[in-house]
């Protein structure tokens, strides 16, 4: 039953084996007590208590009470101390495999399931270690202890009768229980559509106000939560038929026990304080009672929570760093021959048989039509999707290369810029933490952002809010860029990431990029900003049309002629 979860048995097994032998001690000591009451019952109505026995019996049950609180307090805390360590190590592994895979990973998962799976996934499986730990020892071991005391001390054939119906409970709380893992898979795969939802509807807040359908969103997150709360209403149904059993078996079994126990002594098999004894037994059965459809609730929603937290760490995307082989110090050239990709779950390809090279300290420029594969090319250099062909970095393919080093040697930035919901020191300095105060001016001022932040009334300790919010694009892209030559890189890719720019801010920056005297490639539709660069490349449906320099295809009068000349007339006439 616990198989899925043997790691983390495993893991915490002294932990566990501490709580566990804590919790039965301290159930085993919880059985001393009603046995000194039956024998005191038995000689309260013979008349032979004495004041002097009465007080050690008394002395006696305080003691062991005092002796199980002290084991119960160590269960408690070995307990509830593994579940927590449970839940911060499962997270971290979550965590670790999310800032580990490619892109197609993120394509077949949400982000919203992937925040559930380490949140209320999570929170099921601390759960079963801490609560579920607990009633699965007192609903199965507890109650053994119990009936063999019961055997021993008052009579077999009354412990035996008296337990009848404990069987029909066990068997209807695991068919019930089968249930509720099935409709917990279903309310959490539900929660998962709500967390995209309101993902999504933060991210487009500017865009759900700018075409005024908050009314529709607010209506769709309605139907979506009804939908959750009827998804958990169909769990507390399940949840609801067990609890009638749950009092209604202990009572039967109550019933049966004084019956017969009555009977028995009757004809003086058994005595009155046996009777006595026996009841207080079948009274502590009452709790692994409700601990067995407790358990069964924790177990199977941890089940269900187990499977969706190994769909995802068990999910196989074939990204590899290759981290063992050799590390790249410094990229000196980057070539391409006949290199074809395509996006997963996509049918065509998105690169085909192109070739180019390109050195050290090079800028290169990709322009092309919307779609024509600029992105993609720049993609590959970052290793963000499982290798389907091979391209050289320093005259070695890829495959013999230690991945992670290339990447280290890169700084990137993408068309969409991510601001992270802090200062924007920190959103700069996340590429160096380490950095310098002076540092980080240098690169603003090289990314043209400086200004505009010396005129914000905290400087660089203004807060960008979620997702940049209270930042404009243009300035979102040029804390990007700043962050971007911080890491100091001699290789930046920078994918249309100036769009947001005016043509004078965009120069300006190429200017300073070109001091520096680092190797680009950018991805632009801006023909002429990048006349002096080394080599443009000029794609069309996923392969190179045109390549060389301003001049060479000026001369070639192609697409790039073409469009080079009306973006200069559009130009002058916007002046």
């Amino acid at each position: 039953m616990y198989k899925k979860f043997y790691w983390f048995l495993k893991y915490y097994k002294n932990k566990l084996i501490l709580a566990i032998t804590f919790l039965l001690l301290s159930d085993l000591v919880g059985l001393i007590p009603p046995y000194i009451t039956g024998k005191l019952t038995d000689r309260v109505l013979n008349n032979s208590i004495e004041l002097k026995p009465f007080l050690i019996i008394l002395l006696i049950d305080v003691l062991v009470i005092g002796i199980k609180y002290f084991f119960a307090m160590g269960w408690c805390y070995y307990t509830f101390r593994a579940s927590n360590e449970i839940d911060y190590v499962t997270r971290n592994r979550l965590m670790d495999k999310y800032l580990n895979e490619s892109m197609k990973y993120f394509q077949t998962f949400k982000t919203g399931e992937l925040m559930n799976r380490a949140t209320g996934d999570v929170n099921s499986l601390s759960d079963l270690m801490g609560f579920g730990t607990l009633t699965f020892f007192d609903s199965t071991v507890f109650p053994l202890f119990i009936i063999i005391i019961m055997m021993v001390v008052v009579d077999v054939r009354l412990t035996l009768v008296s337990i009848i119906p404990l069987p029909i409970l066990a068997f209807l709380c695991l068919k019930i229980g089968k249930k509720i893992h099935e409709k917990y898979s279903i309310v959490q795969s539900t929660f998962d559509k709500l967390n995209n939802s309101v993902l999504e509807d933060v991210e487009g807040i500017r865009i759900i106000r700018v075409f005024g359908i908050k009314d529709a969103r607010y209506f769709s997150f309605q139907n979506r939560s009804k939908m959750l709360v009827q998804k958990n209403m169909d769990v507390v149904k399940y949840r609801a038929m067990m609890a009638p059993f749950q009092r209604i078996i202990p009572a039967i079994t109550f019933v049966i026990a004084i019956g017969y126990g009555t009977f028995l002594i009757s004809k003086n098999q058994i005595s009155v304080g046996q009777l006595v004894s026996f009841t207080y037994y079948l009274n502590m059965l009452i709790w692994p009672m409700y601990a067995l459809g407790n358990f069964i609730n924790v177990y199977q929603q941890a089940d269900a929570s187990m499977d969706r937290i190994d769909n995802i760490l068990d999910y196989k995307d074939e990204l590899d760093l290759y981290e063992d082989y050799k590390e790249i110090d410094d990229i000196e050239s980057i070539k391409f021959e006949n290199y074809s990709f395509k996006y997963p779950y996509s049918k065509e390809f998105a690169l085909k048989d192109i070739s180019f090279e390109f050195k050290k300290n090079m800028r290169v420029a990709i322009v092309g039509k919307t779609g024509s594969g600029k992105s993609t090319i720049l993609k590959q250099l970052l290793f963000l999707y499982p290798r389907q062909d091979e391209f050289e970095i320093n005259g070695k393919y890829t495959n013999l290369l230690n991945l992670k080093s290339a990447r280290d040697n890169m700084a990137y930035v993408s068309q969409k810029s991510m601001i992270f919901s802090d200062t924007i020191k920190n959103n700069i300095k996340l590429s160096k933490i380490e950095a310098t105060d002076e540092e980080v001016i240098k690169v603003s001022k090289s990314a043209d952002i400086y200004k505009d932040i010396v005129n914000f009334p905290d400087e660089f300790d203004t807060l960008c809010g979620e997702n940049g919010l209270s930042l404009s694009g243009g300035q979102k892209q040029r804390i990007s860029l700043a962050r971007a030559l911080l890491k100091d890189s001699n290789l930046v890719v920078l994918d249309d990431c100036l769009s947001a720019l005016d043509t004078q801010t965009e120069k300006h920056i190429l200017i300073e990029l070109k001091k520096l005297k680092k190797t680009v490639i950018l991805s632009t539709h801006r023909l002429n900003q990048i006349d002096d660069f080394d080599l443009i490349i000029v794609m069309k449906d996923g392969q190179i049309s045109e390549m060389g320099t301003h001049s060479e295809l000026m001369e070639n009068r192609q697409w790039y002629y073409n469009q080079y000349n009306i973006q200069l007339v559009r130009g002058r006439y916007e002046e």
